[in-house]
This record gives C-alpha cells, structure tokens and sequence, in this order.
C-alpha cells in the first residue's frame, strides 16, 4: 500500500500539469454525462418505470457507474494499455523493479479525464440526496468495488495478448461493453443475458449489485459483492502472472 501510494501520487502529479485543460476537460465530460442522464429522464417521463426501477434508480446506478470508471482511470490509468505494453515488449524495464510488477503497470498512469466522470459521480450523489448517512457509505463502497472490478476485468481481457498476441484493439472494444451495459438495469435484459451480465461481462457487479443493495441493504448482498470482488482481482492476478511465464523479451512471447 505505501509502494502503491507513492506511485499513484507521482503519477496523479504529473497528469495535472496542464490545469486549464483539465478542468476545460471536466467541464466537457460532466455535461456529457448529463446529457446522457437527461436521456434517461426523457424516457422515464414518458414511462413512469421499467421492471421496477425508476428515474432515481438510473441516478444512482450513473453515480455508482461513472464513479467506478473515473476512479479506475485515476488510479489504474495504464490498465487498458496492458496488451499494448505485452506486444511491445514495454514489460522489460519493469521485470527489474523490486515491487509488483503488476500494479506498477497500471498504476504508473493516471489519465485526467477519470476526474471529469469522478466529478459527475460527486455531483450525481449530492443532487441525487444520496448523501445520508445510510445511504453515502453504500454508495461509496459501490463505486470502490465497481473500479475494483472494472480494473480487474480489464487486465485479465488485455492479459490475454500473452497467448493470441496483438489484441488491444479487440480487447478495448471488449472492455467498453462492461462500461456501456454498467448504465442500464440488468431487469431490461432476459434471463440468459443477465447472466453474462454478472460473470462474463460483470457490469451487473459493477453497477445493479451495488444498487440493489442501496435498495435494500442485506449483509449477504454486501458479502456477494466484496466476494465478487476479490473474484475479480484474484483473476486478474493469475491471468496475468500465467501469462508472464510465457513473456521473454522485447516483443516475443513463448
């Protein structure tokens, strides 16, 4: 944890330089967000619910979803990057670190849009009232385990480079899914599909398990979330590292 606080600082510090920028960069991707939101309210005023959930409902769940996504490139910036530094052969340098090799990677880029859907969360939560005290822990908790999940999900795709080679680009398309179907109510879905929703693609996890636990707090959805969790991370961890053995130098893979 200290290794990693002292990375994700150096490397927060170093993204922020161009401050006009970023906060002209913010300004852009909040009114996106909302622009997207407004899209929801639009159809929540014309059908007053679908399946249960309501208008707040997809507040809550855009608040969770883009907190998750602005904290993952924030603190992860370099994990969609993963497939690209394998094929490459940017893993090289890194090998001698003494430090995990791993969370050096994603963790030494942090990409200053993260703040722009980071801030939307923030700004979702409080004009959403999500801020009491039985509520604003849950929320908070949901969008630590959704950049968990997502970041977790996204090495493990882009760890597969170790064995079918130069994927980034399939890899990221793969990884977008997650974000797009983390915004809207795995109920809209039939059975199968919600399936793949909370495994294959996890944005279930992310974004309706969190939710429903808002909803109705238990401490089996609370246990089912940090075990889906460390799941994930555990997945992660052995993608990665199986695919490491394969891994010799400069851009050749076993």
């Amino acid at each position: 944890m200290r290794f990693y606080g002292s990375l994700f600082l150096t490397s927060v510090k170093s993204s922020i330089t161009a401050r006009k920028r970023i906060l002209f960069e913010t300004v852009l991707l909040i009114v996106n967000n909302l622009m997207f939101l407004a899209l929801w309210w639009i159809f929540f005023s014309q059908f007053e619910e679908i399946g249960g959930w309501r208008f707040h409902d997809m507040a809550i769940l855009m608040a969770i979803g883009m907190g998750s996504y602005g904290l993952m490139q924030i603190c992860f910036g370099k994990a969609r990057e993963v497939a690209l530094a394998v094929t490459r052969g940017d893993l090289d340098a890194l090998m001698t670190k003494p430090k995990s090799l791993l969370l050096h990677l994603i963790g030494s880029r942090s990409l200053t849009r993260g703040w722009g859907h980071l801030s939307t969360s923030l700004l979702l939560i409080v004009l959403g009232g999500m801020v009491s005290l039985h509520i604003l822990p849950l929320v908070l908790l949901g969008i630590l385990c959704g950049s968990l999940v997502m970041a977790s999900f996204t090495v493990a795709v882009q760890s597969l480079a170790f064995w079918l080679g130069p994927i980034d680009s399939l890899s990221r398309k793969y990884c977008d899914a997650l974000l797009l179907f983390s915004f809207y109510p795995t109920k809209m879905f039939p059975g199968f599909l919600q399936v793949i929703l909370f495994t294959v693609i996890p944005a279930g996890i992310v974004g309706n398990l969190p939710l429903e636990m808002v909803h109705t707090f238990t401490w089996e959805k609370l246990l089912t979330l940090l075990a889906a969790t460390i799941c994930f991370m555990g997945l992660a961890f052995i993608v990665f590292y199986s695919g490491l053995k394969r891994y010799e130098s400069g851009n050749q893979i076993c």
